[in-house]
């Protein structure tokens, strides 16, 4: 039986302004890192295991993934920062925040498959209007296994990863240098979700690459805050 927590929290800040946080919170997505400036096609350079583990434990800072927690006080430490500062909750719609607590009841995720142990194919249906096509170049063997089954023209694709039960299992094979990694995922509770829908171009082109942009129709709230003591 395939089991997600029934709440998923991530804490996001973007202090460097890579992703667009702030300029994309009333466009109904969130941006992985991947959007400033990364290679969409380095995720299929190497095992999926490296990317987690570079994602984890060493710091990617074009990452294709955006990390959850189980667990609302981690998602809140990451709101909070490193070091970390005190948080005040504003108003969701006041314009005067820096960092900012997302939750998602997972009840939202439909048609979820179980690709390898602890990854997981999934869709939700998403807010924005999206010409979806064909994953070109899924994520080798395991993307490419997951054929659509929502409605056109609304699913939205990820892969989701328990983190921890994902490295176990790497670690019970043989892989090494990934226990720095399941120290943190499990400190954590991390969940990775990956966008698999289809990067298009400027000319509509299918580039062979995953997009760095994900629907926000699987979050149900949020809450706003500012720093004590400002950025």
């Amino acid at each position: 039986m395939i089991e997600l927590p029934k709440l998923l929290y991530r804490g996001d800040s973007d202090p460097a302004r890579k992703r667009g946080l702030h300029a994309t919170w009333d466009r109904s997505c969130l941006l992985t890192n991947l959007a400033s400036g990364g290679s969409g096609k380095d995720l299929f350079n190497a095992p999926l295991i490296e990317s987690v583990n570079k994602h984890v434990a060493i710091g990617w800072d074009k990452t294709h993934f955006l990390s959850f927690s189980a667990s609302p006080e981690r998602a809140k430490c990451f709101a909070a920062g490193d070091p970390p500062r005190d948080l005040v909750p504003v108003p969701n719609d006041s314009p005067d925040w820096e960092t900012v607590v997302y939750w998602s009841d997972t009840s939202v995720f439909q048609n979820i498959r179980e690709l390898e142990p602890a990854i997981y194919a999934a869709i939700f249906p998403g807010y924005l209007p999206r010409n979806v096509g064909q994953v070109p170049n899924v994520l080798m063997d395991i993307a490419r296994a997951y054929e659509i089954q929502g409605r056109e023209g609304s699913a939205v694709r990820v892969i989701l990863i328990n983190v921890a039960k994902y490295i176990e299992g790497k670690i019970a094979t043989g892989v090494e240098g990934l226990h720095r990694a399941l120290t943190f995922a499990e400190g954590d509770q991390e969940w990775l979700l990956l966008p698999i829908d289809p990067f298009i171009g400027n000319q509509g082109e299918v580039t062979g690459e995953f997009t760095a942009r994900v629907d926000k129709g699987f979050i149900h709230g949020c809450q706003k805050y500012r720093f004590v003591n400002g950025t």
